[in-house]
């Protein structure tokens, strides 16, 4: 019998040298992991064959198609080695791809009540 595929482990900031041994570390440990870079400190070379998604973590849309629907993204990690505006915007961006999810508004007002 085949062990479980543990599923797919989307990397931000995988083209670091931080997030690239993240990743590495996780295929070894028997994970896919898709690598989301907009590449301003990292290098395509260092995702070493894994998938890169070429995007911004501040851009809501990015994120999206990064975890589109045919994907099974079993864990999202986050790394980074500096900090930068777009970055501190991820608990927003969070938010905002949970609320598209959500129920709407009405319906989350009336369950508060």
């Amino acid at each position: 019998m085949a062990a479980p595929d543990p599923g797919i482990v989307l990397v931000t900031g995988g083209a670091g040298y931080i997030g690239s041994h993240a990743s590495k570390a996780l295929r070894r440990a028997g994970y896919r992991t898709v690598i989301f870079d907009n590449l301003s400190a990292g290098h395509r070379e260092a995702t070493l064959g894994a998938p890169l998604i070429e995007g911004d973590i501040g851009d809501v849309d990015a994120v999206r198609r990064a975890l589109h629907p045919g994907m099974t993204t079993t864990a999202v990690m986050k790394v980074r080695a500096r900090s930068s505006s777009a970055l501190a915007a991820a608990p927003l961006l969070a938010t905002k791809i949970a609320s598209a999810k959500a129920p709407s508004k009405a319906t989350r007002s009336a369950k508060s009540v």
